[in-house]
């Protein structure tokens, strides 16, 4: 018996899930259009690479979309990306994102 009531409840709470009415009009904003908070990282994008993989360069900076940005932690990959030496310049600028957030983007210039 017990087990057949867990199973009920099981199907019961999937149904009403699968039924749930979208957000109502007067939802925040954030609820209607996958917005994000203006102090977090939207995304992190890498510019002027060449040789070097965008992969290669995530896996170095440890900051990543959702977290909330930190000045600290970005300097924190910045040097991590300069220590692999592979580049003569790094320049670091933050915008707006397009759903609220910030974009960091690093711009390289790898070394010949």
């Amino acid at each position: 018996m017990c087990l057949s009531v867990l199973v009920c409840s099981s199907v019961l709470v999937t149904a009403l899930a699968q039924n749930s009415p979208p957000p109502p009009a007067n939802a925040p904003a954030s609820q209607q259009t996958g917005r994000v908070a203006s102090n977090v990282i939207e995304g992190i994008e890498f510019r002027g690479t060449v040789r070097v993989s965008q992969d290669s360069l995530k896996t170095l900076v440890l900051s990543k979309a959702g977290d909330v940005y930190d000045e600290k932690a970005v300097r924190r990959d910045f040097t991590a990306l300069w220590n692999t030496k592979q580049f003569e310049d790094i320049q670091v600028t933050k915008e707006a994102g397009t759903r609220g957030g910030i974009i960091v983007r690093f711009v390289v210039t790898e070394r010949p």
